[in-house]
């Protein structure tokens, strides 16, 4: 069984949940403030951050190996099941990579003006949350086209992944009322199973600790 990663900016840290409960196994601090997480093919994690940087970890740790800087105001990331990085950025772009480098190959408009967090699904295509528009997109592949939409349980949507069997996660952050809650829903839909307070005030990006986990 995966177990659900979640990166926090008010505490600067990973937390590594037990499965995908509010249980935290162990946490360890980001080397930026954090955007967003996802899985390499190769079992590390990676860091968008609010400098715009990309930090490759060594395996699931606070040691960096690389590091890149990004397009301009980046948010979240993902991956696409060929290795290449996708990011969104709060420019209305969404950024396909040549694999994990500083390399844009493909850019494409983001549905609305915050895309705040990315995954893929089990048959290649991108999902999106929007924190402007408060809306969840599912995309026809990696593309700026759009198949459905729904609405997401909070008011300010952030970070998503999907756990081994297909369910979307999400994150959110009010600022409004303060809440701060992570989402577990029945398959890509908007109706939820189960829900929790985040380990710390200020959740982002998710994402499963398995190889390519997105």
């Amino acid at each position: 069984m995966s177990n659900l990663l979640s990166c926090d900016q008010d505490s600067v840290q990973v937390y590594i949940h037990s499965g995908t409960t509010s249980t935290i196994s162990s946490n360890f601090g980001t080397p930026s403030i954090p955007e967003g997480l996802s899985m390499d093919l190769s079992g590390n994690l990676l860091i968008s951050a609010t400098t715009d940087d990309v930090y490759v970890m060594s395996g699931i740790s606070s040691t960096v190996s690389s590091s890149f800087v990004a397009p301009a105001n980046l948010l979240d990331i993902t991956m696409d099941s060929s290795g290449n990085l996708i990011a969104s950025a709060s420019s209305n772009v969404i950024y396909k990579f040549s694999g994990i480098s500083s390399t844009v190959t493909t850019t494409f408009a983001s549905p609305s003006i915050a895309v705040s967090g990315l995954t893929m699904n089990g048959i290649g295509n991108l999902i999106s949350a929007d924190r402007a528009s408060e809306k969840i997109y599912v995309h026809s592949g990696v593309t700026g086209t759009i198949t459905s939409s729904f609405l997401p349980p909070g008011q300010d949507p952030r970070g998503l992944t999907q756990d081994d069997a297909g369910n979307l996660i999400s994150s959110d952050f009010d600022g409004t009322f303060f809440t701060h809650k992570i989402f577990i829903h029945s398959g890509l839909s908007a109706t939820i199973t189960n829900s929790y307070d985040s380990p710390s005030t200020g959740p982002r990006g998710l994402t499963m600790d398995s190889i390519g986990g997105c």
